[in-house]
């Protein structure tokens, strides 16, 4: 395939032109700057691919937007975690997220459209960012995300980890609020507890 002779850049002014709905989400997680492009088919002009190649900064701001995205029961094989269907193609790489979109639903979209990225510089195992390494065994977890803002769909809670854990039969859920210091910390300590005792729950005190 060939790509489209002008790729479209993108930067934090611009990047709502491109992706409006989306972008604020972004931008949370450190966009910087994102490049756009369009391969097609010579003979077959109806078989094209969309391509998006966002620079989020950082390997760690990189997975937090690629795991909103993701379903891990479709697991690409590529890059340091990847999702793939029939559609669609994610993928994050050091600081890049990429995103590849066959518009024409295409059951040889793998086959057809991705085997640069069969390449072995490509094929690495999953492996999230070291920062997460205070968390459980990454062979347990389940849906592990980074949310920006936010945590548990509390403002107070700010940013954080959020994953879902299984230990044999049992399932766990673990999340890691992160706070400019230790006061900001337990005045949301003191919200959440409060917010818990309102709906009737409380956590172990100490």
């Amino acid at each position: 395939m060939d790509p489209d002779p002008w790729p479209q850049l993108y930067n934090k002014k611009t990047l709502f032109e491109h992706i409006n709905g989306q972008a604020e989400l972004y931008l949370k997680y450190g966009f910087r700057q994102s490049v756009f492009a369009i391969y097609q088919n010579k003979n077959k002009t109806q078989n094209q691919i969309e391509v998006d190649i966002y620079d989020m900064g950082n390997v760690v701001q990189a997975f937090g937007v690629f795991s909103r995205f993701r379903n891990e029961d479709h697991p690409g094989g590529f890059g340091l975690d990847s999702f793939l269907d029939d559609h669609t193609a994610l993928f994050y790489k050091g600081r890049y997220y990429v995103m590849l979109y066959a518009p024409e639903k295409n059951p040889r979209f793998p086959e057809d459209n991705l085997l640069n990225l069969s390449h072995p510089k490509y094929q690495t195992p999953p492996l999230h960012p070291k920062k997460l390494a205070f968390s459980p065994s990454m062979d347990s977890s389940q849906d592990l995300s980074i949310f920006p803002e936010g945590l548990l769909g509390h403002q107070f809670l700010k940013s954080g980890f959020q994953g879902t854990y299984v230990d044999g039969e049992k399932e766990h859920t673990l999340f890691l609020a992160i706070f400019k210091d230790s006061q900001e910390a337990e005045a949301a300590l003191k919200i959440y507890h409060d917010d818990l005792a309102k709906k009737g729950k409380s956590y172990p005190e100490g």
